[in-house]
């Protein structure tokens, strides 16, 4: 399809909706320990107008970063460290990225593993002048 077509289009290929080949598809999992160095995972319900528990955004949380997350079925949220991440990227011929295409119908597959964290602001020192924290 010629660039003229696609800025007809809004700037999108009739029958793409906002979840194009440039917007990734988060799910997360957040880790508890389970004792003996093992662990157990949870998958994180994000709600979103799709109903399918992904987060989507052109700007994925990267390991180390922190987010708040709110997990739809257990109805709680919380602040959580980004400790690994997995991209999985559609292939050309795929129901994900049809043959005569140019780019894929949707965007990658984000799978971040979380652990539940206290936040940005740990560990701060009293203020000298009151003793209070700041």
């Amino acid at each position: 399809m010629a660039a003229q077509d696609l800025t007809s289009a809004g700037g999108q290929k009739p029958g793409m909706d906002r979840d194009s080949a440039f917007v990734t598809r988060c799910q997360f999992q957040a880790r508890t320990p389970a004792g003996a160095g093992m662990f157990r995972y949870t998958v994180l319900n994000i709600n979103n107008p799709y109903n399918d528990g992904y987060l989507r955004t052109a700007h994925p949380p990267a390991c180390g970063d922190h987010i708040f997350l709110r997990d739809a079925s257990a109805n709680s949220g919380g602040n959580y460290r980004v400790v690994g991440r997995s991209w999985l990227h559609a292939s050309y011929g795929s129901a994900n990225w049809p043959r005569g295409e140019t780019v894929p119908a949707t965007g990658p597959l984000l799978s971040l593993v979380v652990e539940p964290a206290d936040g940005l602001l740990v560990d701060e020192a009293p203020c000298e002048e009151d003793g209070s924290l700041v």
